[in-house]
């Protein structure tokens, strides 16, 4: 898969996180532990989650608005390049 990049990684562990209105966001647990990744909508109600496994990456679509937070982890805006 390759991937266009739409502006810069950012930290989401700590603060949940737009990631600059993005709708495709590449997110990397950088810790060696699983973690859950949240995504939330703009007011703080939780949508869903899952876990992500240590040292790996996902692929999130998302409302444009709603919010991700995990630990160690951050998030990159994406397209996808065909």
């Amino acid at each position: 898969m390759i991937f266009k990049l739409l502006g810069d990684e950012i930290n989401i562990n700590s603060t949940a996180n737009d990631v600059y209105t993005s709708v495709l966001v590449r997110v990397v647990n950088r810790g060696n532990s699983n973690t859950v990744l949240i995504q939330k909508y703009s007011n703080g109600v939780q949508i869903a989650s899952t876990t992500v496994l240590g040292n790996s990456e996902i692929v999130v679509e998302k409302g444009g608005t709603d919010t991700l937070i995990g630990a160690n982890m951050v998030a990159t805006p994406v397209a996808y390049r065909y």
